[in-house]
């Protein structure tokens, strides 16, 4: 019972620090986890400290915190950009995905 009772007091302490985003904006980081889609951005950091990090990554939000926009830039330059769409039910519902060449190539889940 004691453990239950602070795994359910950690997890609420955890929805309480959870950050709200604006969904018109952008928010910048200095990287990001996972290998499969959607990548989660890691490391916050400010619109200024955006201009000299390097990898630098720009992302929005959508009104339920999920990523819809994430750009990596390497040297200020463009390396790749994923937009995610979501289903009905929260999950993944596809992406569209431009590398550094050009390249868009769009993938259903």
């Amino acid at each position: 019972m004691k453990s239950l009772t602070v795994l359910c007091f950690s997890l609420f302490v955890m929805s309480c620090s959870m950050e709200i985003y604006d969904v018109d904006e952008h928010y910048y980081f200095t990287g990001f986890a996972g290998k499969v889609m959607p990548l989660r951005p890691t490391g916050r950091i400010s619109e200024d400290q955006s201009k000299v990090a390097n990898p630098c990554v720009r992302t929005k939000f959508d009104d339920q915190n999920r990523v819809v926009l994430f750009e990596k830039y390497l040297d200020g330059i463009l390396f790749f950009r994923h937009e995610y769409s979501y289903a009905k039910n929260g999950k993944l519902a596809g992406a569209k995905i431009l590398d550094m060449r050009g390249n868009v190539r769009e993938e259903s889940f």
